[in-house]
């Protein structure tokens, strides 16, 4: 038995404070979330220095009851300088004392594809990597990785290099099925799921949820089960690998996440 606990894009349910927040969630059933923190809510100036254990210890109070699977920190790992990192470094502090079990990002791109996956954004991506795994070490933090197939880290492959060279034990992976399945490779999702397993099946720290088909040639995100996303093998892939994972059903639409949830109830 694997114990699968469906959870939500926080600021899907986002108001003016924390405290309504959690009473928006509660009213929904649900009790875990994505944080995002300058999402969620406008009871804060987020351009001051808000990343405190005081701001993280209120949060908690207000989100009794609303466990934080992850915070999310979607930096651009592929820009120039140190600006993005640092940013990243922030929340990597906070998510200790937010009590997240994973801080989660993807790796960004560069301004055009053929340099997104070059070589020498590659060597950036992985120095980028190397400072935010010292940080979580330093905090006993775990980041997750999210591949996505137009950012610098774009498949299981690059994943797999991209983790073995970072060597850390707070650097895991975020499985998204939709930002790893594009129009090339869709028929292939059940053996990508494999391979991904196969590969990750001990650094997998958190499911993202939706579902997706091709409109004009243009991925888009649709309701959970139109798609083309096979969840019932995904699902039974997480049953064979995996005890207990927290699943954040992802959208900023509140009715697109309950009835989401409502969908996935049948796979616990």
């Amino acid at each position: 038995m694997t114990v699968k606990n469906l959870g939500a894009t926080g600021h899907a349910f986002k108001a003016e404070s924390f405290e309504k927040v959690a009473e928006n969630l509660k009213a929904n059933n649900i009790d875990r979330i994505q944080l995002t923190p300058g999402k969620i809510t406008t009871e804060f100036d987020w351009s001051k220095n808000c990343y405190t254990p005081a701001l993280a210890n209120y949060i908690k109070e207000k989100l009794v009851g609303i466990h934080i699977s992850s915070l999310g920190c979607y930096i651009n790992m592929a820009a120039d300088g140190d600006s993005e990192v640092e940013r990243f470094k922030k929340n990597i502090e906070f998510a200790k004392f937010a009590d997240a079990d994973i801080i989660c990002t993807e790796t960004g791109r560069r301004d055009t594809l053929e340099e997104t996956r070059s070589a020498d954004n590659y060597r950036r991506v992985l120095e980028t990597g190397k400072k935010m795994a010292e940080c979580a070490e330093k905090f006993g933090v775990t980041v997750g990785i999210e591949v996505h197939n137009h950012h610098s880290i774009w498949n299981i492959e690059l994943l797999k290099k991209f983790l073995d060279e970072i060597n850390s034990p707070n650097m895991c992976c975020l499985l998204d099925p939709v930002g790893l399945l594009d129009v090339e490779n869709i028929d292939r999702q059940q053996e990508l799921f494999d391979v991904y397993f196969d590969n990750f099946r001990d650094k997998i720290r958190l499911v993202h949820l939706k579902d997706m088909d091709f409109i004009d040639g243009k991925k888009t995100v649709v309701p959970v089960g139109t798609g083309k996303i096979d969840f019932d093998y995904l699902f039974k892939k997480i049953e064979e690998n995996i005890c207990a994972i927290d699943m954040i059903v992802e959208s900023v639409n509140p009715e697109y996440i309950i009835n989401g949830i409502k969908y996935f109830q049948k796979y616990l």
